[in-house]
């Protein structure tokens, strides 16, 4: 669990530098899609994920779908991870430094997690029939 929570706040730190990803949505959505991220990628229970989703009517009571709306931001954190690990965006100056601050063991090393398994495993499995 420590790993998942650390990998969700390496994600909403890089969020930090990106307003369009930051903004994108509101902060529970943002806060909900970062932990789902990080449970994906760690290749957690889908029960763990979508228990994520059950109490964000009480925070975000006009949004109509939760799901969709949580899955939307973590492709968006996902996909800003990728292009910040791959210098596709001009973010060298902090992605290198959340890079080594979430590197060390007493963070579980998240930041070497792949950004590229971890988004292809979110895209087979949020567009299963597309994988077969």
């Amino acid at each position: 669990v420590n790993q998942a929570l650390q990998l969700a706040l390496f994600l909403l730190e890089l969020a930090l530098f990106e307003p369009e990803v930051q903004y994108a949505q509101p902060h529970m959505i943002l806060a909900a899609g970062a932990m789902s991220a990080a449970l994906r990628a760690l290749d957690a229970p889908a029960t763990q994920r979508e228990g994520l989703v059950e109490d964000l009517p009480i925070y975000c009571p006009d949004l109509h779908s939760m799901e969709d709306a949580v899955l939307d931001c973590e492709e968006s954190l996902l996909k800003h991870w990728l292009m910040c690990s791959t210098g596709s965006i001009t973010c060298d100056r902090f992605y290198v430094q959340l890079e080594h601050k979430f590197g060390c063991s007493a963070r579980h090393n998240v930041s070497r997690l792949s950004p590229s398994a971890s988004l292809k495993r979110f895209l087979l499995a949020r567009s299963p029939e597309t994988s077969e």
